[in-house]
Order: structure tokens, then C-alpha cells, then sequence
């Protein structure tokens, strides 16, 4: 018979001989966690909706709107050139009209804004959804003059421009005057400019529908040596029955920017945008607020 003693010191001193083992969890770094972290804000909602009074609808608005910009930073986390570019011109925009008496930026919306400004009338009024890289309201002295901004790199194909234009021609058929809200496309070369015209005129709508938006084009190189503000811009007849000649790019007459035909008379003062002196104390808002 073993003595109890015996065993019980044994065993003490078995475990304190014993190594000691610490485990320790590592932190998963897969991608899948930056779909978990987007899917927490679900159950973020769903425990507000418990602890809070907020009414269901506006939570469920929220939702998508959020969940949607976080898509959206990560899809476009690599595209930092081509916003640099797209706010370059803005910039641009701002500083050659900062000397000019008669004309000036009165607002600047930038792309994230846009896009969710565009995406919550889409869902509301089953329209597709167009989503340039920026809009603007210019004033000059016809009008304001509404426009956004499409700058392209040449990254993307016809077909997927064909897909851009189309949402263009199908959210601002439903708008009055839509012909007086332009969209400005810059592209990297003449070439690339002629396919997009013709490309444009094949988006035309049809059916004898009036209601259209108005395109533009020119070349980064256009742009870089006469500025947004230059004789640069060339539109798009789309309402033409015969396609643009293949040397558009070359033998079309272009408009400076002020000459773009404006939405409705100026209802603010010249001194209120961005860029002339103390604009500021005018607007506290921003930019981005009228």
C-alpha cells in the first residue's frame, strides 16, 4: 500500500518541476477581418436599436450609407493619383478665377459626397446612379453654370465608360432643363478623346427624349497648358443624327468655360466664392455649403 504522504509529495513536486506553458492567442490579420469590422457596425445598429428610442427607419437608413463609404474607401484606397488629379482641378479652378471680378466657384462637392448625394435619390426614385469624381457650381456672368467632373486616366475600358455615360443619360432625363447641367470629362489623349465622343453620341437617348445632359470633353494636356478656364472644352453632339467626324478632336470648335450655357441668373454675390478675399467670414460653412 502506498503511502499517502508519499504520493502527495510527489505530485507536488512534480508540478513544481513541471515547465510552466502560457498560451497565448495570436491576432488574426487575414482580410477577411476588414469584412468582419464592416459587419460589426450591423450588430452596432441592432444593439442602438435596443438601448436607444431612434425610430427603425432612420437606422435603417443609416446602415447602407455608412456601410456603403466604407466599400467605397477601400475600393478607391489605391486610386490616390487619380483624386489628386481630380481636386487639382478644382484647385485650379479656384485660384485662375480668384483675380477675375465676374466669375468665380460658389461650390465644390466632393466625390465622397456626391456619391451618397446621388445614391440615396437613386434609391429613392429607382434612378441609376452616376458618380463623378466631383461637381460644382460656377458663376459667371450669364448664369451659374452646374458641372461635374469625370477625369479619366485611360484605367478603364469603352464598355465601362458606355456603362458611365448610360447612367448619366438615365438619372438626368428626369430633371428639367437637363441640358443645362454639364459633364465635364478630361481624358489623357486625342485619340482616347475621338473614341469617347463617338462613344458618347452612341449613348444618345432616343425615342425623340430631349431630356440629356450636356457632355464635354478635352485632354489633360489642354488643360495643363490654358487651364479649366481656356478654350478647351468641345461638346458632344448627341442630339446630332450623324456621328462625330473621327478628327473631332481636331477640327471641332472649342468654348471657353464661362461660355457654357448657365443654369439660372446669379443669386449670390461674386465675393462669396471660394477663393476671393475673406470668403470666409461669409461662409462658415465651406466650400461645400451655399
Amino acid at each position: 500500500m502506498r503511502n499517502p504522504r508519499t504520493n502527495l509529495a510527489a505530485s507536488t513536486t512534480s508540478q513544481r518541476t513541471r515547465p510552466r506553458t502560457v498560451s497565448r492567442k495570436r491576432p488574426r490579420t487575414s482580410p477577411i477581418s476588414l469584412r468582419l469590422s464592416l459587419l460589426g457596425v450591423r450588430h452596432g445598429l441592432r444593439f442602438r436599436k435596443r438601448k436607444t428610442r431612434t425610430p427603425p427607419s432612420k437606422i435603417k437608413l443609416s446602415f447602407p450609407t455608412n456601410l456603403e463609404r466604407s466599400h467605397d474607401a477601400r475600393d478607391h484606397c489605391w486610386h490616390a493619383l487619380h483624386d489628386l488629379e481630380a481636386n487639382q482641378f478644382f484647385v485650379s479652378l479656384i485660384s485662375r478665377s480668384r483675380q477675375l471680378a465676374g466669375e468665380g466657384l460658389l461650390l465644390w462637392h466632393g466625390e465622397e459626397q456626391v456619391r451618397a448625394e446621388r445614391r440615396e435619390k437613386a434609391r429613392e426614385y429607382k434612378w441609376p446612379t452616376p458618380t463623378p469624381d466631383g461637381c460644382g457650381v460656377y458663376l459667371a456672368e450669364r448664369g451659374r453654370i452646374l458641372f461635374d467632373l469625370e477625369w479619366d486616366r485611360a484605367t478603364e475600358s469603352m464598355g465601362r465608360m458606355r456603362q458611365k455615360i448610360a447612367s448619366y443619360v438615365g438619372y438626368f432625363e428626369h430633371f428639367r432643363n437637363a441640358e443645362q447641367h454639364h459633364v465635364l470629362f478630361v481624358v489623357p489623349t486625342d485619340d482616347r478623346e475621338d473614341k469617347l465622343q463617338y462613344t458618347i453620341w452612341q449613348a444618345r437617348p432616343h425615342l425623340g427624349s430631349d431630356s440629356c445632359c450636356s457632355f464635354w470633353t478635352t485632354t489633360s494636356d489642354r488643360l495643363r497648358w490654358w487651364g479649366p478656364l481656356g478654350t478647351i472644352w468641345l461638346e458632344v453632339e448627341n442630339r446630332a443624327p450623324e456621328p462625330p467626324p473621327l478628327s473631332v478632336t481636331k477640327l471641332g470648335q472649342r468654348l471657353p468655360f464661362k461660355r457654357l450655357p448657365p443654369m439660372q441668373p446669379n443669386e449670390r454675390a461674386i465675393a462669396d466664392c471660394i477663393g476671393k478675399p475673406a470668403w470666409w467670414d461669409r461662409r462658415p460653412g465651406g466650400g461645400q455649403v451655399a
